[in-house]
């Protein structure tokens, strides 16, 4: 399924960028590697990961949505879906997992000395997450439960309302029988990517509104993005961190799954439907950067805090924070540049050889 150059929305690329700071930001924490010393962001990481998962599954249905029904019906379109999903995934995260094998001895993480190929082996075939990587099989599993979602949703016409009462109910069904948890089972997490689902079901029906019902939507639509944003806010640690003047327990805030999915769709629709001013801080040419990199810089990020935390004892912390960043940003670019790109490329030509013969 190739992608089309109207299926590139800058905002949603500063977005992406957004997600991995956040990441970034709360591991850092984690080993008291600070932006500021009083800021102190443990426990955002999830909020970024489940920012990921929603424009992963708006993006990628408002894609699968966009072709013809007669398309959806071929298993042929499937298949390519399939294979450029992961040409999109596996090359980078194979060299990342081979390279944590190879310097398990000198990456100080707890249980990664008894890594062996079978370990690796473990999470390529998606049955195992350990550290930050536990997102791969979680995402890789959706990709796979996607096609259905996509299926039955052409199978109503895409009818706006019978759409969003199936992945509603889809949801809560799932909600029952798999209450937020941590692991890489997709159950816990699938009612994330429906959110973003729907949120695409939701923007192809405003695009075809008229532009005189677009604009007046979008000054209503400026203010739910404000009120989005703040209500992600109170979701933040350390805000009751420093309103109760002792650290809260972050895991209710990891699992706060639903509260996080629905927000963080609302928070994109705003976006996306608001005149403009909220979204050019995401437009940003720095900020569509760190989204291109993001995927590689998040695989590789946690070798370089690892390797960078020491300094933190006897440097500045703003300026081990800065160095960990840009160290992590770079290696991104680079897997970026050096694996994701090429494999993305050698998509690309038989799609493009495909249309010039049609």
């Amino acid at each position: 399924m190739p992608e089309r150059p109207e299926d590139r929305i800058p905002a949603l690329d500063g977005l992406r960028g957004v997600a991995v700071l956040l990441v970034l930001l709360s591991h850092a924490s984690n080993v008291n590697v600070h932006l500021l010393p009083f800021l102190d962001l443990r426990g955002l990481g999830r909020a970024g990961v489940f920012l990921f998962f929603v424009l992963s599954a708006f993006l990628l249905t408002g894609q699968l949505l966009a072709l013809p029904p007669l398309e959806l019906r071929r298993p042929a379109t499937w298949a390519r879906y399939l294979v450029r999903r992961l040409l999109r995934v596996y090359p980078a995260y194979l060299f990342w997992l081979l390279a944590y094998l190879a310097l398990r001895d000198q990456l100080r993480m707890e249980g990664l000395r008894d890594w062996d190929l079978s370990v690796v082996g473990e999470h390529l075939l998606l049955t195992r997450g350990d550290y930050h990587l536990w997102t791969i099989p979680v995402e890789l599993r959706w990709y796979l439960a996607l096609p259905l979602v996509v299926i039955a949703v052409a199978l109503l016409r895409g009818r706006l309302l019978p759409s969003l009462l199936l992945l509603t109910l889809a949801s809560v069904a799932l909600r029952l029988l798999a209450p937020p948890d941590y692991g890489v089972e997709l159950a816990p997490f699938a009612p994330i990517f429906l959110a973003g689902s729907a949120a695409a079901i939701l923007h192809r029906h405003w695009r075809n509104l008229s532009a005189e019902r677009r604009a007046r939507l979008a000054r209503p639509a400026d203010l739910a993005a404000l009120v989005a944003l703040g209500l992600l806010c109170l979701h933040a640690p350390v805000v009751w961190s420093l309103v109760a003047g002792e650290e809260v327990d972050h895991r209710h805030f990891h699992l706060a799954f639903d509260r996080l999915a629905l927000l963080w769709s609302a928070f994109l629709l705003a976006l996306l439907w608001g005149g403009g001013t909220l979204r050019r801080p995401f437009e940003t040419r720095a900020l569509r950067f760190v989204g291109a990199v993001s995927y590689s810089t998040y695989l590789a990020h946690k070798a370089v805090l690892v390797a960078v935390e020491p300094s933190g004892r006897r440097w500045p912390t703003l300026l081990t924070w800065s160095i960990f960043v840009a160290a992590s940003l770079l290696l991104g670019w680079l897997s970026h540049r050096l694996l994701e790109r090429p494999f993305a490329r050698l998509w690309a030509r038989p799609v493009a050889e495909r249309r010039e013969e049609g």
